[in-house]
């Protein structure tokens, strides 16, 4: 009777159990149903994250690794970015030695160098956005801000060498064509490249300013999350 007993007991329990997971199966059944339904949202793939409880013992859906890292990569260019963008600040040196007339090979050198790491950062930041199938409104038209400016101004920036890709929105650029028209006038390549507004460098820092202000996720249709 013992034995009898604890058997119906244990095979309770395991009742029990394929009940909870039937109700746990049919709750995130009904929270993906209604993220998939609500206004305002697209629908995401089934691979696109997951639900997680938290300490609390609500439900959340949480976004996949691939967006967490395009936030981060995202982050990074952006660091870089308002990095190169320093020594092109007004009365920094570069400026000074614009101002100062200064004729070395050493300030040809940092010009080119100088535009060269501005141009490779900026390249990353538009690769990070363009190359994700998630980027938002807010992102491509961020993108754009660089591309008309740039458009508006291909002229004078293709007299320095510095030309863009209107199909990807990278920037390209000549070194030696900087070089030698920074010899032939000095004060154009200082106008397009510190001065505002127009200037590649503060048209970029107006792009590094205005992600600052938000928060990465903010220029991808990321993932979300939704307490139950």
């Amino acid at each position: 009777m013992l034995m009898m007993a604890m058997v119906n007991g244990l095979s309770a329990i395991g009742w029990i159990r394929k009940v909870d997971r039937q109700v746990i199966n049919m709750a995130i059944t009904s929270v993906t149903s209604s993220i998939s339904t609500t206004t305002g949202y697209r629908q995401l793939p089934a691979s696109s994250g997951g639900l997680a409880v938290t300490a609390n013992g609500s439900m959340v859906y949480t976004g996949d690794g691939k967006t967490q890292k395009e936030k981060s990569t995202l982050s990074d260019a952006v660091e870089q970015l308002d990095k190169s963008l320093r020594v092109f600040k007004r009365d920094a040196v570069l400026d000074d030695l614009f101002l100062d007339g200064n004729d070395s090979s050493s300030f040809y050198d940092m010009v080119s160098q100088s535009t060269r790491t501005l141009v490779s950062s900026y390249n990353k930041l538009n690769d990070v956005l363009r190359s994700s199938n998630r980027i938002s409104k807010e992102g491509e038209e961020l993108l754009s801000r660089v591309q008309g400016m740039m458009q508006g101004k291909w002229r004078e920036f293709g007299d320095m060498g510095i030309m863009l890709d209107p199909r990807t929105g990278a920037i390209s650029m000549n070194e030696n064509r900087l070089a030698e028209y920074c010899v032939q006038d000095r004060g154009a390549v200082r106008k397009q490249l510190i001065e505002a507004p127009g200037g590649l460098a503060p048209a970029l820092l107006d792009v590094v300013n205005i992600i600052t202000k938000k928060t990465v996720g903010y220029y991808f249709n990321s993932t979300f999350d939704v307490s139950v």
